[in-house]
């Protein structure tokens, strides 16, 4: 997905209040982005936890919820869906038993780093897989 449709819908997103993930969705589509692209850039966004969820309904009601979402507005958002990225691409090549490269990690991601910044960053993502447990990684790859 390019950056900057990414970009696009995240700051389009910014401006809406909680909304149903389908009614998030209709509500981003514009004449410059598809729906397809919606939809991927709002899961890539879920995927970095840049939503919060909130319920439609009083809390004490039994009655079944809807969850309503709104976006997080954070300056460093791009930073949170690369350490989102590497966790799945770190845990894949792992898996796989391939030697990761930064070079070319920096190369798949969305903001640009320097030597250090990148060695940080992929340190966020290898933390991030141990406090989830591969088995929780794994499940969160839909």
């Amino acid at each position: 997905m390019p950056k900057i449709v990414l970009a696009n819908v995240y700051k389009r997103a910014i401006g809406l209040g909680p909304l149903s993930k389908n009614a998030l969705k209709e509500a981003l589509i514009a004449s410059d982005i598809t729906p397809t692209d919606v939809k991927k850039a709002i899961s890539i966004l879920f995927k970095a936890q840049l939503f919060e969820a909130k319920n439609s309904i009083d809390d004490t009601k039994d009655e079944q919820e809807e969850r309503l979402y709104k976006i997080v507005d954070k300056p460093d958002y791009i930073h949170n869906i690369d350490v989102a990225l590497l966790v799945r691409l770190i845990s894949d090549i792992e898996d796989g038993g391939i030697v990761e490269e930064n070079a070319s990690i920096q190369n798949l991601l969305y903001g640009e780093y320097n030597s250090e910044e990148l060695q940080k960053i992929v340190l966020e993502a290898k933390t991030k897989i141990l406090e989830f447990g591969e088995q929780d990684v794994s499940a969160d790859r839909s």
